[in-house]
């Protein structure tokens, strides 16, 4: 009996930013090669643990256990618009791939009892994770959805420009019942 998992594969990529790169650099810079070849793998054990796990502090644990893809989204100077990669998300299985790009804040309590000071439990990574998110550094659109068999969906990731600084902020690409690679985004 063959097993089937729901799987993607990105089959293209546009950018729009200040400084202009060809396609084929921003193909390496975001690993696209290295993820679909994730994808057309078995799911691994750590995945499997990760998508089942209730909790926010196995969840943190596991999720440094994903196999992490690097997505450099490039430079430009303090101020300048926006830089856009747009990603075509294809379902080429015969299974409905359900999706999800999960953040820091999507690992920790929204309505934390008043009585836990969330902030005094963070690490200095795990702060600047938190400004990045709270200042809005970068956008996923969407940040979940589905995707039938044989058929596309474009995700577009914004990255601003609004500080200066390196800015890395860690996300899991989730597809529910298949891969879980981690795409700390960076630039």
């Amino acid at each position: 009996a063959e097993v089937q998992y729901p799987f993607v594969q990105i089959t293209d990529l546009r950018t729009e930013c200040v400084t202009s790169q060809p396609q084929s650099m921003m193909w390496v810079q975001c690993q696209v090669d290295g993820i679909n070849n994730l994808y057309r793998g078995e799911v691994a054990e750590v995945e499997r643990r990760f998508q089942a796990a209730i909790g926010i502090d196995e969840k943190k644990e596991l999720v440094k256990s994903l196999r992490p893809f690097q997505l450099l989204l490039g430079t430009a100077a303090a101020g300048s618009r926006p830089t856009a990669v747009y990603l075509l998300l294809s379902n080429p299985g015969q299974l409905e791939v359900a999706f999800s790009f999960q953040s820091p804040s999507d690992l920790n309590l929204e309505n934390a009892p008043y009585w836990c000071d969330e902030k005094a439990l963070e690490d200095e990574r795990e702060a600047h994770f938190s400004w990045v998110e709270e200042h809005g550094i970068y956008n996923i659109e969407p940040r979940a959805g589905e995707i039938p068999p044989s058929e596309s969906l474009y995700v577009r990731i914004a990255y601003s420009h609004q500080s200066v600084g390196t800015h890395i902020l860690p996300v899991v690409f989730n597809v529910r019942d298949g891969r879980s690679p981690a795409l700390p985004q960076g630039a």
